[in-house]
C-alpha cells in the first residue's frame, strides 16, 4: 500500500519542523528524526524536538489512509527528500513503508531508508493549554527587534528578554531587550495586541530566529504562562502548526 501527497505540501511541512531536530546522540536516536503521527486517516502530523523546543505541523490528506501510521524518519533522509522535491517541482511524492523501512518516489527518483526505532516523547501532554498572557505582533518587526537585541546578548546564553505590558482595549507594548556588561544594552518596544496579565520571559534568540525565518504569516501569536514555563508560538490563525519553546532560566 502507498500514499500520494503533493510534493510542495511535504516540503512546507519539513521546512517548518526539521530545524528542531536534535543533534547526533547515541543515547536518544529517536530525537534525530521527524516523528510522523497519524491521529486519524485524514491528517498527518510532523513533529520534531531537541528537548529545548518542539515543532509541530499537520497537513490534511486528500484521501484517507493508514499507510504511514506512526514512525520516526531520519533527519538525513528527509533533508535529501527536500532536495529531490525541489528538483521535481509540481511532482507528487508516493510513500510506502513496512516495519523497518520507508520508500519515497518523486519523479524519476526512488529513495529507500531505514526507520529509527524508539519511542518519541509524548508531545501532546507537554503542550500548555491555558495561558496567562497572549500577544500578537508583526512578524517582520519582531524579527528585526530580535536580531537587534541578539547583538547584545550574553555569549553562550543567547538570551533575549520579552517584557509584556498590557494596556486598555486589548492593546499593549512588548519590550524586546538584551544587555551585556561588555557591550551595553539594546531595547526595542513594539506595539501589538496584548491580552492577559503583565508578564516576561527570557528566550534563546537563535531558536526564535529559526522559527521566524520559516513562518509565512504576517502576524505571529506568542502565548505565555510565566517566566519558567514553555511558551507557544504560531502564525496568527494557523491552527495546524505551533512552536513550543522553553525559556532560559537565570
Amino acid at each position: 500500500k502507498s500514499i500520494q501527497i503533493k510534493g510542495n505540501e511535504i516540503h512546507i511541512a519539513l521546512s517548518h519542523t526539521l530545524f528542531s531536530t536534535a543533534p547526533y546522540s547515541e543515547t536518544r536516536p529517536e530525537l534525530q528524526g521527524v516523528y510522523i503521527h497519524s491521529k486519524n486517516t485524514t491528517t498527518l502530523s510532523f513533529i520534531t524536538t531537541d528537548t529545548y523546543r518542539l515543532s509541530y505541523y499537520s497537513l490534511s490528506l486528500s484521501s484517507p489512509t493508514t499507510v504511514l501510521g506512526n514512525c520516526i524518519i531520519p533527519l538525513q533522509t528527509l533533508t535529501e527528500l527536500q532536495k529531490i522535491i525541489s528538483s521535481y517541482i509540481g511532482e507528487p511524492v508516493v510513500i510506502s513503508r513496512n516495519e523497518t523501512q520507508i520508500q519515497f518516489t518523486c519523479g524519476s527518483v526512488q529513495m529507500i531508508s531505514k526507520l529509527i526505532h524508539g519511542t518519541f516523547p509524548d508531545y501532546e501532554n507537554i503542550v500548555p493549554k491555558n495561558f496567562s498572557t497572549s500577544i500578537i505582533l508583526e512578524r517582520d518587526e519582531t524579527t528585526k527587534a530580535v536580531r537587534a537585541a541578539s547583538l547584545f546578548s550574553k555569549g553562550g546564553l543567547y538570551d533575549v528578554l520579552f517584557r509584556i505590558h498590557p494596556k486598555e482595549q486589548g492593546k499593549g507594548e512588548v519590550e524586546i531587550l538584551s544587555s551585556n556588561t561588555l557591550l551595553g544594552e539594546n531595547s526595542v518596544v513594539l506595539e501589538g495586541e496584548v491580552r492577559g496579565i503583565e508578564n516576561s520571559i527570557l528566550l534563546n534568540y537563535r531558536y526564535l530566529i529559526d522559527w521566524l525565518q520559516v513562518i509565512d504569516s504576517e502576524k505571529i501569536m506568542i502565548q505565555i504562562i510565566d517566566a519558567t514555563t514553555a511558551c507557544v508560538l504560531r502564525g496568527l490563525g494557523r491552527e495546524n502548526e505551533y512552536y513550543l519553546l522553553m525559556p532560559i532560566l537565570e
